[in-house]
This record gives C-alpha cells, structure tokens and sequence, in this order.
C-alpha cells in the first residue's frame, strides 16, 4: 500500500475513534442530565404524613423542586407540606401530636425534638397560611413546650391541647377547642398577652396585641373544624 493511503487509512481511523467518543460522551452527559441527583438531608425523620387527599407537595431545602407525597412519606424539619386547592393533609409527629391542614393551608417544622427517655418534647412549628388544626392529646414531661407561629402570632401551650390556627395576611385568629392556650404578638414592642379558653377566639393583627377572646358559638365551632377534622 501506499505510504499516502497508509496516511489517510490511519487519519479516518483516527477520525472514526474521536468522534465515537464525542458520541460516548454525549449520551453519557444526556443520561446524567436527565436524572438530577437525589438531594438527601442529614435531618432525622420527625414524622410522616398519616393521610392525604388531592393535591399536596413538599418542599425541601437544597431540592430543585417540589415533590408530591401520599400517605406513608416522612418529613423532617425544615420541609414545607401544602395542601392544595380541594385538597387536605394530616401529618403527624414522633410524639404522637399532629396537624391537619385544610385546603390551601401550608406549614414548615422550624424545631422539633423529643426524647423518648425523659419524655420530653420541644417543637416550634410555622403557620405560613391557611388553616391548620393542631391535636397534642399525650403528655409529656414538665419543660417540654409546643409552640406554634403563625405571622408575629405565638402560640405556647405545655399539656393538653386541641387548636386552630388561621394564617391571613396581616392577621392571625386562634381557636381552642380544649384547653387553653397562651397568645402573644411576638414583637418586642407591642405588650400584652392572653389567655385563650375552650371554645374561645383571639385575633392577632400585625402590629397590634391580641384582642380579648370571645366565645364562639356552636355553630362557628362546627365551621372552624371543617376540613380540618381529620381521617
């Protein structure tokens, strides 16, 4: 053969191999690119989702986006869970409380910890809108608190305790429908806190100390706990 066909043969041999690997690497960079990477949190589960009707996501820090979830899925603090239109949520915590989100109603687990030696609890949960009922129906041991935000509303309960939190722009309206619950506006300069008994309503403005509770009829009872009754 001729040096010069020897020349070419190797440069097409040459040519082939390069782009073969162009080609290689390509459909590798396609197939990784089509599946992003499973974000997995450090963070301990703290409960799960015991029912869900509709449309409902969670939102988890350094995900790229929300996921939908069904019965069974865990979740841990820091996650966001929205039910949407039509749609409601129970979740329930490791010891034992839980929350009910009505449609359209979102949350997120700023803290929580419980230790099943002492019995103690310590969780601080977020209200960020709608309506969300909040059941804690075991006691825990002295020092453990349940505390529940919802705008500058702060809601602290230590015992028993059956509650409704509405979140609303520029307000927040707190419902108990066993026991009581402290209320307060958790900004510094506005003084004043109360003492929200069974069957008794507080409404929270921005800026403003909460209002003295009123008593709720049976009526506005029964249309407090719609969507929120649970499973």
């Amino acid at each position: 053969m001729p040096i010069g066909d020897s020349y070419r043969t190797v440069l097409k041999y040459i040519e082939h191999r390069w782009f073969s690997g162009i080609g290689t690497i390509a459909v590798t960079a396609l197939v990784v690119l089509s599946f992003p990477p499973i974000v997995l949190s450090a963070e301990p589960d703290i409960g799960s989702i015991t029912a869900a009707r509709g449309s409902v996501i969670l939102k988890r820090p350094g995900a790229e986006g929300p996921i939908t979830v069904k019965a069974g899925v865990a979740f841990k603090v820091g996650d966001v869970v929205e039910a949407g239109e039509n749609s409601t949520v129970q979740l329930t915590l490791t010891d034992d409380s839980f929350m009910n989100l009505a449609p359209n109603a979102a949350v997120r687990v700023n803290q929580y910890s419980f230790d099943h030696s002492s019995n103690r609890r310590t969780t601080i949960i977020r209200v960020i809108e709608g309506k969300t009922r909040f059941v804690i129906y075991k006691l825990r041991s002295p020092g453990s608190s349940f505390r529940v935000e919802a705008g500058n509303t702060l809601v602290t309960t230590g015992g028993f305790a059956d509650f409704v939190v509405l979140a609303l722009p520029g307000r927040s309206e707190v419902v108990a429908l066993e026991s009581s619950l402290n209320v307060r506006n958790t900004l510094p300069y506005v003084v004043g806190n109360v003492n929200v008994g069974v069957n008794q309503r507080t409404i929270i403005r921005e800026k403003a100390s909460p209002i003295v509770p009123v008593i709720i009829a049976p009526q506005e009872r029964k249309e407090w706990l719609k969507d929120v009754k649970g499973k």
